[in-house]
């Protein structure tokens, strides 16, 4: 089961980020986009992190 749960978590958590980049680069002025690309690498760690916490819960 916990698998599965896992499984499920990671899949919101890519889907919210994808929405989330699709979003901010068709609705972001250039100086953004680069501001946006600067911290990418800062929230998929933090992505990462919070599914390696939740994982770890069950």
């Amino acid at each position: 089961m916990s698998v599965k749960i896992t499984s499920l978590a990671k899949g919101v958590s890519v889907g919210m980020v994808v929405g989330a980049a699709t979003y901010a680069l068709c609705c972001a002025s250039s100086k953004d986009k680069r501001k946006l690309k600067s911290g990418a690498g800062k929230a998929m760690k933090a992505i990462g992190s919070m599914v390696e916490d939740f994982s770890n819960m069950f």
